[in-house]
């Protein structure tokens, strides 16, 4: 059974019993912008989603109206024209694409009409289609149709839903781990460290494209030392999280506490940390 963890010394000694000549596990703690970058996303993408899926739902939701209804029409008339598209690109440059429109009006049994102008073939003069659609409406319509074989904003309109499903999970791994950091904090048990004149640096490489070449750059990064000191035996050290702004060293402990908080010190196989940093 793991030990209780209660105060400062018991930490310290704990993590001095790991003999790790550094902790690098460094990680940053509860932030809102990770909470609320994910979500903010996952409402834009499913609002995409319902703004193309619109009829669709509306059509749907008119089965508890009882308006609802299912029909086969034959298209009465057909036609198709095409438009000239230009895209613009850097540098002034154009490309042109065709892009084909179709015109159709479908009559059903009872009389129903329906008219569809867009991208999508839906079939020829005399052809059966298959549609759902609201009798109190019947401009609200669909034609339905199989995952590959389904209009191109209909699919795009799934990957957006799939999107917004991906951010929505990633909401909820920051909101766990914004309340795991919180709860470290709660517990009040951290190590007050002080920043050292050391500090870690590594060449970052990236890459950028420029007038249509793609170019390598790189920069530095750096990473500070904090080190708690032990009564006796060596000082743990803790590493600080990477960025490109150069470490201050010694003079920033004049005017910043820095404390250390373990997110599970019971766990000896459990390196990972935060630092936060208070105003003095």
């Amino acid at each position: 059974m793991a030990c209780i963890i209660e105060s400062e010394e018991d930490l310290a000694s704990e993590l001095a019993s790991r003999r790790i000549s550094a902790f690098t596990d460094v990680t940053r703690g509860a932030s809102n912008l990770l909470f609320y970058g994910p979500l903010a996303a996952a409402a834009i993408l499913l609002l995409i989603h319902l703004a193309i899926f619109s009829t669709i739902y509306s059509v749907q939701l008119s089965r508890f109206t009882g308006n609802y209804a299912e029909t086969e029409a034959t298209v009465a008339d057909y036609s198709s024209h095409e438009k000239k598209r230009r895209h613009h690109k850097k540098h002034g440059r154009t490309t042109t694409t065709n892009e084909t429109y179709y015109s159709i009006r479908a009559v059903a049994d009872d009389g129903t009409e329906f008219t569809y102008n867009g991208q999508t073939d839906y079939g020829r003069k005399g052809d059966k289609l298959r549609i759902k659609y609201s009798k109190s409406n019947p401009r609200n319509y669909y034609v339905p149709a199989e995952l590959f074989h389904m209009p191109a904003d209909r699919f795009i309109g799934l990957i957006m839903l799939v999107l917004s499903g991906l951010a929505f999970y990633g909401t909820y791994l920051a909101r766990k781990w914004n309340r795991k950091c919180q709860l470290a904090e709660e517990r009040d048990l951290y190590l007050p460290v002080r920043e050292t004149s050391r500090y870690e640096v590594r060449t970052v490489h990236t890459r950028s494209k420029r007038h249509g070449r793609s170019h390598s750059q790189t920069h530095k990064e750096y990473a500070p030392i904090y080190r708690y000191p032990m009564p006796q035996g060596q000082d743990l050290l803790f590493q600080g999280v990477w960025s490109r702004k150069k470490p201050e060293g010694e003079p920033a402990n004049d005017y910043t506490s820095f404390r250390v908080y373990m997110i599970d010190p019971e766990n000896p196989n459990n390196n990972k940390y935060f630092i936060k940093e208070l105003p003095r």
